[in-house]
């Protein structure tokens, strides 16, 4: 019954010992370790946890000693309460870009010396009126708030927002400012349009608009629609009826024009009948 057991952990251990490295068709290339192998996937544990690659795009796959597995090598070597050895295991997955492992072996140490300062700055964390911590607590400690991806003080905050606000009112009173020009120019155009109108209406119904030259507001008679006037600007029915009472009375015989002489001069005598 102990045998299948002890195969196991030999096969566990063998396994942790191995390094794979899986090339991606696009030229990236993954370290860990592969826990799993199909038609149509391969399993990489990267250390953080398994991860997944079609086998479509996977390249090749290339057995070697990976840095995680090194890493592992070495964390089993170490005591619980080996501070100065999990602080330097920690340092070297950090330049190994194990992002990971190192973390976990920066809190290792802090469990075991609070007050480690390089694996405390290994984690992040900042030294604040004699208390470390962590990135987000420190900003805030300082009195400083998170704004768009960036730690700003409150008064820089207020006055990033003053700032848009006032940007955005003027972008709404130059919009309110051009619409009301716009309109201006439409009543304008509008009240062209209705001139013109206006105009070659006059200019259809005899070029005289009522009400104009002629003073009464009525046009000239003309042709047979001349039937003689009142003295008082009604039209009368006959010309000799100049009372308005319908009767009709003598006209006064029209004088002739006498034509208009040349003056008198010295060369023509003749017409110079005395002065």
């Amino acid at each position: 019954m102990r045998w299948p057991a002890l195969v196991l952990i030999g096969g566990l251990c063998a396994f942790a010992a191995r390094a794979d490295e899986v090339v991606l068709k696009s030229g990236r290339r993954i370290s860990g370790v592969v826990v799993e192998q199909t038609a149509t996937t391969v399993v990489l544990d990267v250390g953080a946890g398994l991860v997944g690659f079609p086998r479509a795009s996977v390249a090749r796959v290339v057995e070697g000693t990976s840095s995680l597995t090194r890493y592992r090598e070495r964390a089993a070597g170490l005591g619980v309460d080996d501070a100065a050895g999990w602080l330097a295991l920690g340092l070297w997955a950090r330049d190994n870009d194990l992002q990971t492992p190192a973390r976990e072996a920066f809190e290792r140490v802090i469990a075991i010396d609070p007050a480690n300062a390089a694996a405390h700055r290994g984690l992040g964390h900042e030294l604040v009126d004699g208390t470390w911590l962590s990135g987000d607590a420190a900003q805030r400690a300082r009195g400083l708030v998170p704004f768009e991806g960036e730690w700003v003080t409150p008064a820089e905050q207020a006055a990033r927002l003053a700032e848009r606000e006032a940007d955005r009112r003027d972008r709404r009173e130059r919009a309110e400012a051009d619409a009301r020009a716009a309109e201006a120019e439409a009543r304008v155009r509008e009240a062209e349009a209705r001139a013109r109108q206006a105009e070659d209406q006059a200019r259809v119904q005899g070029g005289i608009p009522i009400g104009g030259v002629w003073g009464w507001g009525v046009a000239p008679c003309v042709g047979s629609d001349c039937r003689g006037d009142r003295r008082d600007g009604r039209p009368g029915g006959d010309r000799g009826d100049r009372h308005g009472d319908g009767k009709r009375r003598p006209q006064p015989t029209p004088q002739p024009t006498p034509r208009p002489q040349p003056p008198c001069t010295a060369l023509l005598a003749t017409n110079c009948q005395g002065s």
